[in-house]
């Protein structure tokens, strides 16, 4: 079997909704390149994973660790201020 059809068998299939507009440019970009629109999309979605991701690793890293004991504090403050202000809503229970 060649590599690009087993790489085609164990893709998931998805549905978007594209405005047309868009879509037209996509097909215009796809064809100057020479390659598929589905191709494109591909490329695109793997650029952005991996050049524009909003956060640093290390940012991720330091979320996970444990709060201290003032962070733990200061978020129940904030927390329990939310709760009082809220007027039309009751709170969400994380």
């Amino acid at each position: 079997m060649k590599p690009c059809i087993e790489y085609i068998l164990f893709m998931a299939s998805t549905t978007i909704h594209i405005p047309t507009s868009l879509l037209e440019i996509v097909d215009a970009r796809a064809r100057e390149i020479g390659i598929s629109r589905n191709r494109l999309i591909l490329n695109a979605l793997e650029r952005f994973i991996e050049q524009d991701q909003a956060w640093s690793p290390s940012f991720l890293k330091e979320l996970r660790q444990p709060l201290t004991p003032a962070d733990a504090a200061a978020l129940e403050n904030t927390m329990r201020e939310v709760k009082r202000k809220r007027s039309s809503k009751p709170a969400v229970v994380l």
